[in-house]
């Protein structure tokens, strides 16, 4: 695994959707040529609230936003809002190949399927934790690997294989986590980017990163290459 450092300032923008999603959901009937067509969506619009941390897409093109309020969903041209226990905050969200849709929350972790109205209805996966467990804080990062569904707070990773809880992993308090390659990473306080590696995390030695240099983000690069950018 080979890891490469690019230096450059990350800034969060307002949620855009692009040309790509609209002519996919069938909406653009001409060219557009020029600079890429972008349009602004306010919070007044869809109803719920103005904070969106991640936003992934479905097979059939529908864009999912995980919102203060909840699960925002959008079709192209409708808007739904589906919350979930006591108002938690959804902080991430992941769609498997089946179209479940699984998000990390304030407190709390599950996943929507749809009814047989396609209507989103959601079942709770940390209700059934063991009771050490249940005091989750803030769950803030789901993915999903190639079997298993990762949910990560602080401090444990909670694994699942088909919606059945396989392992809980400890780990030093962490600031963020990563999926590059099938690999789950952490950006941990004290001990710098770890790598899970069978049911175990442990220290990428040799980044060279200076004191107070953390990792905000990653990007896949070419073959099992990571490209990572810091905060200096």
């Amino acid at each position: 695994m080979l890891l490469r450092h690019f230096k450059q300032a990350v800034f969060y923008s307002s949620v855009l959707l692009f040309i790509g999603f609209v002519q996919s959901a069938g909406f653009a009937q001409s060219r557009v040529l020029g600079l890429p067509f972008t349009y602004h969506i306010d919070a007044t619009e869809y109803s719920a609230g103005m904070l969106n941390l991640d936003i992934q897409q479905d097979s059939r093109g529908f864009m999912y936003f995980a919102n203060n309020f909840g699960l925002l969903e959008f079709d192209g041209a409708n808007w739904r809002s589906y919350p979930v226990k006591d108002g938690s905050k959804l902080r991430s969200i992941a769609i498997t190949d089946d179209g479940n849709i699984y998000i990390a929350a304030q407190g709390e972790f599950g996943y929507f399927v749809p009814d047989s109205i396609n209507t989103l209805q959601y079942i709770t996966l940390s209700q059934d934790l063991p009771e050490e467990h249940r005091n989750l804080g803030e769950v803030w990062k789901v993915f999903k690997g190639s079997n298993e569904v990762y949910f990560c707070t602080f401090d444990k990773v909670f694994v699942y294989f088909q919606n059945q809880l396989i392992d809980v992993i400890r780990i030093p308090e962490s600031l963020d986590f990563f999926f590059i390659n099938n690999r789950l990473y952490a950006q941990t306080i004290d001990y710098g980017l770890q790598v899970l590696f069978n049911g175990e995390f442990s220290v990428i030695e040799g980044l060279g990163l200076k004191t107070n240099e953390i990792i905000i983000a990653t990007i896949k690069g070419s073959e099992n290459s990571v490209l990572y950018l810091t905060n200096l």
